[in-house]
């Protein structure tokens, strides 16, 4: 059975979700395991510093509301607002 265009649409943006907060929730427990509890880190004469700070309504955090739902409806409003890295996803 060969899969149809749309189908293969949604599982693209499937994957993307998927990665994205896959990434995410990677990212974050990384910074949590080095940096939670320590000083900040500076690097380049202090041009560059990592710092662990929590936000959990940030970017990709979504707060309580991190589902895939939201994630879907996020991505397609910036599709559909004419983002030009995301018309792939429309």
């Amino acid at each position: 059975m060969v899969a149809t265009r749309p189908t293969l649409h949604w599982l693209a943006i499937g994957a993307i979700l998927l990665s994205s907060v896959g990434c995410d929730q990677a990212t974050k427990h990384i910074a949590q395991a080095r940096l939670k509890g320590q000083p900040p880190r500076s690097y380049c004469g202090d041009v560059f510093r990592l710092e662990y700070a929590e936000n959990p309504g940030a970017f990709l955090g979504l707060g309580l509301l991190c589902t895939a739902l939201a994630y879907l409806i996020y991505f397609r409003i910036l599709a559909v607002a004419g983002a030009t890295n995301l018309a792939c996803a429309t």
